[in-house]
């Protein structure tokens, strides 16, 4: 059975939600304050923008999905994903909007195994693999540490005028 243009786009907008709404650094983020006042509003109107960018775009390949919604994420969240979820979300989501061009999936339950606890498992539309919420946790905290470690220092070298002085690092 065929599913009709607009069961299409409201199906694969259900799989963006989902995928959305369980990300762990984006909730993560949100829990800090991040997006301000209106953050709920601003993560649904990512959702539908995500879904319109896969609609009016023919062959997205997941660099260029992964590449919008980290400009999504800077500018209306001032976060930086680096932890490699954004990555693996862009790579499912390329590959669930094929299936439903294709109408291969027809179920919400046939997607994914997503966990109740909104932990973000690694999972492609092909391969199921999860990764524990506490592995990812870990890794986010490791990775936030890190990025307040380089702002500690950006911080140390700005001089009395408020110039900031540039390293090269070295490689």
């Amino acid at each position: 059975m065929q599913m009709s243009a607009v069961e299409e786009k409201s199906f694969f907008h259900k799989i963006i939600e989902k995928y959305v709404t369980t990300w762990p650094a984006l909730n993560l983020a949100l829990e800090n304050g991040m997006g301000g006042m209106q953050a709920r509003e601003k993560v649904n109107w990512m959702i539908g923008v995500v879904n319109q960018f896969y609609l009016d775009n023919e062959n997205l390949e997941p660099y260029e999905v992964e590449n919008f919604i980290a400009e999504i994420l800077d500018n209306e969240f001032d976060t930086i994903v680096d932890d490699g979820s954004l990555e693996q979300m862009s790579i499912n989501l390329c590959g669930y909007f094929q299936q439903c061009q294709l109408s291969l999936i027809t179920d919400l339950s046939t997607v994914a195994n997503w966990p109740s606890d909104g932990s973000f498992s690694k999972h492609t539309a092909r391969n199921e693999t999860h990764v524990s919420a506490s592995t990812t946790l870990t890794h986010q905290m490791n990775t936030l540490a890190l990025n307040t470690t380089a702002m500690e220092r950006d911080e140390d070298d700005a001089d009395d005028h408020g110039w900031t002085v540039v390293h090269h690092r070295r490689r």
